[in-house]
């Protein structure tokens, strides 16, 4: 069934569903480590890059700056585990299966961008912030560290919201663990933060700063230990070779057009996340064209230079007149 997969998947790719016009890894080149962060619960209009006025987000504002902003990326569902699954396997829920959070997986059959790079001979790791997306429902496949390790409760007490832990230990954990990786070879790393989910309880200073807002408050909180890890990259000599992608599985109703959170309703506060590329490969600029987070998928592999027909070998060239997804405006 992988192998079914695979061949479809590589039509799918070869066919154009994403990539940045022909960038990349070239054969003999060194292919970059790749740090996916999916920051749950987001919103797109929360950063200053965004506009919005209120934020306290400088680090992803400088990504953004330094990098490729997507001002129009949407997610194919509101929810965690089908928003996550449809990243990783670049197929909407009804395909990869995975339509709900705690009463579906993400079935083994399915071939995740984890598995392409593990195969590529990629050092792969995750570290996960709380529960919808633990090993349980499948999105481990193909990472050879898969650091779940969750509390017994959620924040309110047993039944009470998803267990879940803060950014701080997530970076903290994923930090100890690339610390003691070789120098040699290529990383693939996803981090998953939770924070900005309910219930809103950010840590100080935040909690001052943002008392009539802890959402802002927790965005700041996300956006501090970001930071911390984006530190650590650039001390370790690894920033500039890291193929980074910063994007939300849904973002936050917060009581626009009558829903509180997310889940439910199909408007532009949950569906409209953000996305940030920067790295090896990637051009400074901003697209307005709109694009949807099953491209990343197509996107991340092309800009790693893996071969969609035949991974783990690398792209020697690419036809950049192929792909249905250009970057049509590269200029701020």
């Amino acid at each position: 069934m992988k192998d079914r997969r695979r061949g479809s998947r590589a039509a799918a790719l070869l066919l154009g569903v994403g990539a940045l016009a022909g960038l990349g890894a070239g054969c003999g080149r060194p292919r970059p480590d790749v740090l996916i962060v999916t920051l749950d619960t987001v919103r797109a209009d929360r950063f200053g890059i965004t506009g919005d006025a209120q934020a306290h987000t400088p680090n992803l504002d400088d990504l953004g700056r330094h990098g490729f902003l997507f001002a129009e990326h949407l997610t194919p569902a509101p929810i965690t585990l089908p928003a996550h699954a449809s990243i990783f396997t670049g197929l909407y829920p009804p395909a990869h299966g995975a339509r709900d959070n705690g009463l579906f997986a993400l079935l083994p059959d399915q071939l995740t961008i984890a598995e392409l790079f593990e195969e590529a001979g990629y050092r792969t790791s995750a570290f996960i912030g709380s529960f919808p997306v633990s090993a349980k429902f499948g999105l481990n496949q193909g990472f050879a560290v898969f650091d779940d390790d969750l509390p017994q409760e959620g924040p309110g007490g047993p039944g009470v919201y998803f267990p879940e832990r803060p950014a701080a230990a997530v970076i903290g954990r994923a930090i100890a663990h690339l610390r003691e990786l070789p120098e040699a070879g290529p990383r693939f790393t996803w981090i998953h933060l939770f924070d900005a989910h309910q219930p809103l309880l950010p840590k100080a200073p935040w909690d001052v700063r943002f008392a009539a807002d802890p959402y802002r408050g927790e965005i700041a909180g996300l956006d501090e230990q970001l930071g911390r890890l984006f530190t650590f990259l650039r001390e370790s000599g690894r920033f500039d070779r890291t193929l980074v992608v910063v994007t939300a599985d849904h973002g936050e109703a917060q009581g626009e057009h009558g829903e509180l959170t997310h889940g439910v309703l199909l408007h532009q506060p949950t569906l409209h996340v953000p996305l940030i590329l920067h790295g090896p490969g990637v051009p400074v600029g901003r697209t307005t064209e709109w694009t949807i987070s099953t491209q990343l998928f197509a996107t991340v592999t092309e800009l790693a230079g893996l071969d969609p027909a035949g991974c783990p070998y690398v792209r020697t060239a690419v036809d950049s007149g192929s792909w249905g997804w250009r970057i049509r405006n590269l200029s701020p």
